[in-house]
């Protein structure tokens, strides 16, 4: 059985929940979960460079490592049923505008943190 390897991004912005401000978040470490081989089921470990204080996000809530800079993700349409990646455009239409996913709350039902130019910060229900 084999697992396709994972890169993930090495900073993003980040809504961090103990200075509660949006920063840069850094990659500290990976935490692989089968302790060889770092995939999307592994754990990243990032510190807030406000705060320096540390979160973890599984794989499967960031977004993969751009392969060059000038790569530009498409935005999609928001949806309570849908599942959203940290980092990810997202177009509300209710709001008529677009934000970026800062943030996520593994809660019931699991809520994302999007920061919205005119809006602001909003949390938005996924995977319903």
């Amino acid at each position: 059985m084999s697992s396709s390897l994972f890169s993930p991004a090495d900073e993003f912005e980040i809504f961090c929940r103990f200075c509660e401000k949006i920063t840069i978040a850094h990659l500290d470490r990976c935490i692989a979960g089968n302790g060889k081989i770092v995939d999307r089921n592994s754990v990243f470990e990032y510190y807030c460079t406000r705060c320096m204080k540390t979160f973890c996000y599984s794989g499967t809530d960031i977004l993969e490592q751009r392969k060059n800079s000038i790569e530009i993700f498409e935005q999609r349409s928001y949806t309570p049923t849908d599942h959203f990646f940290i980092g990810e455009v997202i177009h509300h239409k209710q709001f008529k505008e677009c934000g970026t996913v800062v943030g996520k709350d593994n809660g019931s039902p699991s809520k994302i943190v999007v920061k919205f130019p005119k809006s602001g910060l909003r949390r938005l229900v996924q995977d319903m």
